[in-house]
């Protein structure tokens, strides 16, 4: 299962690489395209799709994660630079609980886009075409 997926994910990227590095002879730098391949080893999982890579989903989740993590990172150096005794959680959670609801809503979004229904308030899921689970009964399928 995970297998085809990382073979489809690999055949979405290949002729992006060879006509940007192997035609021009350059330099590759696979961090973003092994990104691409994990984070579709995640759908898949999770709703039985591989995300083609110029998928606007794919750049702003990337964009998203990036700046979650620079966040993460701020404040571990606001803990060390008061020795872990500054505890300001309203801190914490300014800078970081908004990027969390913005991946969930980029999130909903790609699902709503793409045949969910979702109703965050009444912890309302389902697919609005059923014969997708039987396809494949991935994560989310064990959600609803």
């Amino acid at each position: 299962f995970i297998l085809s997926h990382v073979k489809q994910a690999i055949s979405n990227i290949e002729p992006i690489i060879n006509e940007k590095y192997v035609k021009n002879n350059q330099l590759w730098y696979p961090s973003q395209h092994i990104y691409y391949i994990a984070l579709n080893n995640v759908f898949s999982a999770a709703f039985d799709r591989v995300l083609s890579y110029d998928d606007p989903f794919i750049k702003e989740y990337t964009h998203l994660a990036e700046k979650a993590l620079h966040r993460a990172g701020a404040m571990v150096i606001v803990d060390l630079i008061h020795n872990f005794t500054f505890k300001a959680e309203w801190l914490r959670k300014k800078l970081l609980w908004n990027m969390m609801e913005e991946c969930d809503e980029l999130l909903i979004n790609w699902m709503r886009n793409n045949g969910f229904t979702i109703n965050r308030e009444e912890n309302i899921l389902y697919r609005q075409n059923p014969k997708d689970a039987i396809k494949a009964n991935v994560y989310v399928d064990f959600l609803i």
